[in-house]
């Protein structure tokens, strides 16, 4: 009872919040968030501390100024990018897609439309909402999403309802749902799912800028087992608020089976493959999260691999 009241409570807190996000035109709504991101960060300090401590260690050639820089970048770009998901229902499809252009379009058409199961391995990077809902929109097709699980169940659905507003778009639980992604894949669907967070530390470890992370298996395991082609895309935020999406296809033809090698090996070059976007817009990237909370535990967990 107590936690229902606390997360009520929040969600009260939250849902009022979003009302005055929602009353404002899109171009003004942006500008009060970069507002905001500015005092939470440059004042409060709001995952300040996490995002210093990762950039330190993933790019100890740059200037401490240049690391508190894309530090905020990346707090600003991670705020904006949750505010203009709750802003989603004034959003007009024509209007959203307006805002997005792909770089080799024809290579993406084609990984789209090919009939058969296919996984999209995107990133807490630009903006993945709006990512998710464009290749919905213009591929016209409904598939599932996987999502972690919100502390606060009001929030959860409050912002899953925002992510369905097109009605494309099924969400799926990585704690619950795994037999459904299957069914998917096998129907000749796609699914769209972000692995660039910690994983539980009895994970697979593998390396991401220099330092033994964990790895979830999934993208790897289901286009294995499942023998559909995988390809990670990306929508990049520009400086007018617009949008780039960059793809590129991770190879999985040299790779036979479903072994406890091959997934590592399929997750290494997804791992490769984040890290090299990254480098080349590490602003973009969600900083601010424990990526590598399990380091110290490599030894212990990781080895035993024998990988």
């Amino acid at each position: 009872m107590k936690n229902f009241f606390k997360n009520f409570v929040e969600y009260i807190f939250f849902v009022f919040f979003i009302f005055f996000i929602r009353i404002m035109p899109l171009y003004i709504m942006r500008r009060v968030v970069v507002f905001l991101s500015f005092i939470l960060f440059k004042v409060f300090g709001v995952r300040k501390k996490t995002a210093l401590d990762n950039l330190y260690y993933a790019f100890p050639e740059k200037t401490e100024q240049e690391r508190k820089r894309i530090a905020y970048e990346s707090f600003k770009n991670f705020f904006l990018t949750i505010m203009e998901l709750m802003w989603i229902p004034n959003l007009s499809q024509k209007r959203l897609l307006k805002m997005i252009k792909v770089e080799n379009k024809e290579e993406l058409d084609k990984f789209m439309l090919q009939q058969k199961g296919k996984i999209i391995l995107t990133a807490h990077f630009g903006n993945w909402e709006y990512l998710a809902q464009y290749l919905a929109i213009e591929y016209k097709v409904n598939y599932p999403a996987i999502v972690k699980r919100m502390r606060n169940i009001f929030v959860d659905n409050y912002v899953n309802k925002c992510r369905n507003r097109f009605n494309y778009i099924h969400i799926l639980y990585m704690d619950k749902n795994v037999k459904e992604v299957f069914k998917a894949l096998l129907s000749n669907k796609p699914l769209i799912l972000l692995a660039d967070q910690s994983a539980p530390q009895e994970s697979i470890y593998i390396k991401f800028f220099n330092r033994y992370a964990t790895t979830f298996q999934g993208p790897a395991v289901f286009s294995l087992r499942c023998h559909v082609p995988i390809r990670f895309i990306l929508a990049v935020r520009e400086r007018d608020f617009s949008y780039k999406i960059v793809h590129q296809e991770i190879p999985v033809s040299d790779i036979s089976d479903a072994s406890d090698s091959s997934i590592y090996e399929l997750s290494r070059r997804h791992v490769e493959l984040l890290e090299k976007y990254i480098r080349e817009y590490p602003e973009q990237w969600l900083w601010s999260h424990r990526r590598w909370k399990h380091s110290d535990k490599y030894e212990i967990f990781g080895k035993k691999n024998g990988i």
